[in-house]
């Protein structure tokens, strides 16, 4: 099964450290927009990525090790995530871009009997900044008015205009948050 995931952490960029951390008792096999991959036995993902088993970096610790990818400056695009069972149990899956906050691409969940693939973007830009411009302003909720209500050109990708995280395509609401 692969799961489409498309939010991400609010302030990606090229020179930040992409973080995935499966907390026990999977594997990962991460596969970047170049298909280069890395996982517990192998990597051929961009030099000075790790694959780390050796650290229990769950909060609070539960004493099991967990699986740690880094990738150093990550190419932008799709990234595959595979989760190999590795146990019987509950795993989560978690993603993060430097400091930002982790977001769970799975929270607690019953370990699959067969792999399962997650999708992840890499943007250069800020969630909301649908001009691309680097900066968040007035004229992206323009932007966001005019695809929405005037038939004006749509957010690219549309994930830049779900400023508010919620997987939808842009909407009122959007326009809302930005506002606020």
């Amino acid at each position: 099964a692969t799961i489409k995931y498309s939010n991400f952490p609010p302030n990606p960029i090229r020179t930040d450290t992409l973080t995935i951390t499966a907390y026990s008792p999977v594997n990962l096999v991460v596969t970047d927009p170049k298909q280069d991959s890395i996982g517990i036995d192998f990597n051929t993902i961009l030099e000075g990525s790790t694959y780390d088993t050796t650290q229990d970096v769950s909060i609070p610790p539960d004493g099991e090790k967990d699986d740690v990818v880094r990738i150093p400056k990550p190419y932008l695009g799709e990234y595959q995530i595979r989760v190999v069972p590795e146990d019987t149990g509950h795993y989560s899956l978690g993603i993060r871009i430097d400091g930002s906050d982790q977001v769970f691409l799975a929270n607690n969940q019953v370990v699959p009997e067969t792999s399962t693939t997650f999708e992840y973007s890499v943007f250069t830009t800020l969630r909301g900044d649908v001009n691309k411009d680097t900066k968040r302003n007035l004229q992206d909720v323009i932007f966001l008015v005019n695809y929405l209500f005037k038939g004006g050109v749509a957010p690219d990708p549309k994930d830049l205009g779900d400023v508010n995280c919620i997987g939808s395509n842009p909407n009122l609401q959007d326009v809302i948050y930005m506002v606020n």
